[in-house]
């Protein structure tokens, strides 16, 4: 089996290669407003051709209402999807091997919701991503609460874990 440092050095290549791939798809769009469900399909894409995970098999898919937003805002949705994704797989499946993971946008009244849900490995007990908190999710709250003036959540919901962001419709 690998090394920790070659599985680190592997998903910290795996990081870059999707930012790589949605920065592509952002200058390469050059538009003032770019679409959430794009950014969501290219970074779901470029994680599951990055993270060859030998026995692993996890589908993942995209679901809900298409939102176009400003390319600062489009920016930081999707350094924050793309952290969401890499967590789900990660985390939520290191010890299970098959599974789904569903990146799914919600319109509410007054805010946009971007879940990232997964039943791979259970989140654990009391886990409080304010005290556990890795540079991945430090990444995602601080440019949830600062780009976007919404939240970051990660909680266990039935079977799944699901890790959302909610950030007020301008």
């Amino acid at each position: 089996s690998s090394s920790p440092s070659a599985t680190a050095r592997g998903w910290s290549i795996s990081r870059v290669l999707a930012v790589a791939a949605v920065h592509d798809l952002l200058s390469r769009e050059n538009l003032d407003t770019i679409a959430v469900r794009k950014i969501a399909e290219q970074i779901v894409s470029a994680t599951q051709s990055s993270l060859t995970l030998p026995g692993k098999r996890i589908e993942m898919r995209v679901e809900g209402p298409d939102l176009l937003l400003s390319s600062h805002h489009a920016n930081s949705v999707a350094l924050i999807l793309n952290e969401m994704v890499q967590n789900a797989v990660e985390h939520g499946f290191k010890d299970t091997n098959e599974g789904e993971i569903l990146v799914k946008l919600v319109e509410q009244p007054d805010a946009w919701r971007l879940e990232v849900k997964n039943d791979g490995d259970p989140l654990a007990e009391g886990f409080d991503p304010k005290k556990n908190a890795d540079l991945g999710l430090q990444i995602i709250d601080s440019l949830a609460r600062g780009d976007l003036s919404g939240e970051f959540t990660i909680e266990r919901i039935g079977e799944k874990t699901v890790a959302a962001i909610t950030w007020p419709k301008r």
